[in-house]
């Protein structure tokens, strides 16, 4: 991987952790899959990023959706985005809920890490979904980079 697909991968990771450590401190829903009503969507004067509170256009449909959490965020940046979702539950029932659901799509696990980091792979894309429970909430953030855009 050439080192600007590195620092967006580190930087849409970045993004999809503050979102999470942001969200884990709020109060909990009940709602499953819900967003606002409104979807906000702000991005700096001249930026590639754009951050909002619905999932980007590009997001592949056949992700699963945490049930029972809430989406309080995605960033989409060039060549990746992120979403990052907060409610009550653990990682061994989002793991469960989750993983069926990623390989039944086509996805492979390509590496799970400790701390609750898994790595998976379908074509061009990538995607780290990170596991953060604190409490009786769990918070999951998706980072996707397109990988076919220059060199791995």
């Amino acid at each position: 991987m050439n080192l600007k697909k590195r620092t967006l991968v580190v930087l849409a990771g970045l993004s999809a952790a503050v979102g999470l450590l942001a969200g884990c401190g709020g109060s909990s829903s009940s709602e499953s899959n819900s967003t606002p009503p409104a979807a906000a969507t702000s991005a700096g004067a001249g930026s590639d990023q754009s951050v909002s509170k619905q999932l980007p256009a590009a997001w592949p449909a056949d992700i699963p959706k945490p049930t029972g959490l809430t989406l309080i965020n995605s960033v989409t940046l060039p060549n990746a985005m992120s979403a990052t979702y907060n409610g009550p539950g653990t990682e061994a029932a989002m793991k469960t809920q989750m993983y069926p659901g990623m390989e039944a799509a086509g996805w492979k696990e390509k590496s799970g890490l400790d701390g609750g980091v898994t790595v998976w792979e379908k074509g061009s894309q990538r995607m780290q979904m990170t596991m953060l429970p604190r409490g009786a909430e769990i918070g999951v953030g998706m980072t996707i980079v397109d990988t076919s855009a220059g060199a791995n």
